[in-house]
């Protein structure tokens, strides 16, 4: 054994001194340097044994491997000279291994396994389990597991940034064949959050995993179909599974929750006038099984049609009192509704009544030119195009990057024509490029507290009295930049609407908005005279604001003023609800007058310094 030894020995110091040599002995070697990969290569395969050797060298040769890496005289890379061992050792006809080394050998492979399995079930740092999702959850599993879940995690994620609603952002995805199932996962745990964030708190899942599928998965473990048991090798899935009986424990024992803000006995559906209309839209829901049900105006009060439509039974629809493009269904319906093709092609859409009050006090005629100055994600600037089938002119903006990108794909899909579409500051825009403007549209961003009915995903944070109102202040100055910028554009109209129901945000600001700026040919007009709900305040202007809340009007919370070039004429439509009597007999309105206010000689407007918007 020694000679042995010594003699490996010298052919691996003779081997790595001496070039290699050809059949005919001469120098073999490239011009060309090698690289390091090769040099080692070259320096294992002088010593790697010839075929047809004994068990013995064969130890011999792994031992002297050994000596030599302790020893320093032979540096290879520590993965490359594993895989080169388990290549030799698996090499067929080359030699047998004895019974005791392969006893050995798998002796090494189970100590090896069982470290690797020791090490999984510890805690995985965030960069490792990165690249597991890399590997394994993004590629082979994804494919096998419904894309919906993932869709439904996307849309919680959003949502718990206020990137946009739940029907908004189900609007924006690329797959609309899952819709429904995307909805009814989402949905499930928007409705039982609270339910379901006690329980994750609970069961504690590491950090490293996704908390948002988590959620899914335990609202459709609950309160779904469970269709994702057969994906155990995803890991959320996994710790659900395996927390599953806790799951349940919880659930039992849990107290009852009962959430006003969450309640929502009946949803608005809006036709897009733009790809259907009326006749044909009502013939689509017969075909479908849902039943209209009928009344007379004249013969109802709108008290009355409150309770019909709180009343009504599952595929049953009703036309909405004060406008003919919106029909109400009972919110258990909402998936049926999204599973049509209608729905999947953009010929409806929903949309919150308290929304249409902005685009209704326009007094939208063909060819008016609108300028929604805080237009995302577009579900206004859709509805005005709706109603006019195309026939206007819109220039929208939005400053926020991600939802001028929503904005822009919801209005190609649903078949809408602007002028132009903007991704830019409101108070950056030259006036001058946008000279007679009918309509500047003011939505801007507010403290939202009309949502109260809304859907939302989230922790909402409790502010106590007092930092409500600074919070509602703050917002105040920012509406009021917008409003100011909106001014320099001397528009026949500027239309104000918020999702608040604080006065700070709403009366206030128009108050202060004519105290700014004294003089100016502008003037609160009184629209919709037949509307339930005026504004609040001791201001002289406030009865001719609008507004709405789900006691009154069965709406969200919501606020509209329409401030008037006085120089421009009023609209007949403004000053009376003409006649109209629906040929079905689902809708007769009843005629009202009202006094025609004198015109103003309008005094010299005065000039208004720019005003940049750095919100």
């Amino acid at each position: 054994m020694a000679e042995i030894d010594q003699k490996l020995v010298e052919e691996k110091q003779e081997g790595l001194k001496r070039p290699l040599a050809d059949e005919n002995g001469k120098n073999s070697l490239p011009k060309k340097k090698k690289n390091r990969k090769q040099a080692v290569k070259s320096k294992e395969t002088s010593i790697v044994p010839k075929p047809n050797v004994s068990e013995d060298e064969i130890k011999t040769y792994f031992n002297l491997q050994k000596k030599l890496k302790k020893a320093g005289a032979l540096k290879t890379n520590k993965k490359n000279s594993t895989a080169k061992k388990n290549k030799f050792k698996n090499k067929k006809n080359k030699f047998v291994v004895s019974s005791d080394a392969k006893d050995s050998n798998q002796k090494h492979d189970n100590i090896s396994k069982n470290k690797r399995t020791k090490k999984s079930k510890q805690m995985l740092s965030a960069k490792q389990l990165d690249n597991i999702r890399k590997k394994e959850f993004l590629t082979e599993k994804r494919s096998k597991l419904s894309p919906a879940y993932f869709d439904a995690t996307y849309i919680l994620k959003m949502m718990s940034h206020k990137q946009g609603s739940l029907n908004n952002l189900i609007s924006t995805l690329k797959d609309q064949n899952n819709i429904k199932q995307v909805y009814a996962l989402a949905i499930k745990v928007i409705k039982n959050q609270v339910i379901i964030k006690k329980i994750i708190d609970e069961i504690k899942p590491p950090k490293e995993l996704d908390t948002l599928m988590i959620e899914i998965l335990l609202g459709d473990l609950l309160f779904g179909q469970k269709r994702f048991k057969e994906y155990r090798k995803i890991l959320e899935i996994e710790f659900v599974l395996e927390n599953e009986k806790k799951i349940f424990e919880l659930y039992n024992s849990r107290e009852q929750v009962s959430d006003e803000n969450i309640r929502q006995e009946v949803r608005y559906l809006r036709v897009n006038l733009i790809k259907m209309n009326i006749p044909d839209f009502l013939d689509k829901m017969l075909q479908h099984d849902f039943a209209l049900q009928l009344y007379s105006k004249e013969s109802t009060s709108f008290e009355d049609f409150k309770k019909m439509a709180l009343a009504l039974e599952s595929k049953s629809f009703i036309r909405d009192y004060h406008f003919e493009c919106l029909f109400v269904i009972k919110d258990s319906d909402t998936k049926t509704i999204c599973d049509t093709e209608m729905y999947k092609e953009k010929m409806l859409f929903f949309q919150d009544k308290a929304s249409v009050l902005a685009i209704e006090s326009m007094d939208l005629h063909p060819g008016i030119t609108v300028f929604d100055a805080c237009a995302a994600p577009g579900m206004k600037t859709i509805g005005i195009a709706s109603q006019l089938k195309n026939d206007c002119t819109i220039i929208a903006n939005d400053m926020s990057k991600f939802r001028y990108k929503q904005m822009k794909n919801l209005i190609h899909n649903f078949g809408v024509e602007v002028k132009e579409l903007l991704n830019t500051d409101f108070g950056l825009i030259e006036p001058s490029k946008y000279p007679d403007l009918d309509v500047i549209l003011l939505d801007p961003s507010c403290s939202g507290s009309g949502m109260y009915r809304r859907l939302e995903y989230g922790t909402q944070k409790d502010f106590d009295e007092g930092e409500l109102i600074q919070r509602c202040k703050k917002l105040a100055k920012f509406q009021l930049i917008l409003l100011d910028n909106a001014l320099k554009f001397n528009p026949k109209k500027i239309v104000y609407s918020t999702c608040s129901e604080s006065q700070i945000e709403n009366e206030d600001v128009i108050n202060q908005f004519f105290a700014n700026n004294p003089g100016i040919p502008y003037e609160v007009i009184n629209v919709m005279p037949d509307w339930p709900l005026r504004g609040t305040g001791d201001y002289d202007f406030s009865s001719r604001c609008i507004r709405a809340n789900f006691d009154t009007t069965m709406t969200c919370g919501f606020f509209c003023c329409v401030i008037k070039r006085t120089d421009c004429e009023i609209s007949e439509t403004n000053a009376e609800v003409k006649d109209e009597k629906s040929t079905n007999g689902v809708l007769v309105r009843n005629e009202v007058e009202s006094n025609k206010q004198e015109l103003v000689e309008p005094p010299t407007p005065r000039k208004s310094r720019r005003l940049q918007n750095n919100v």
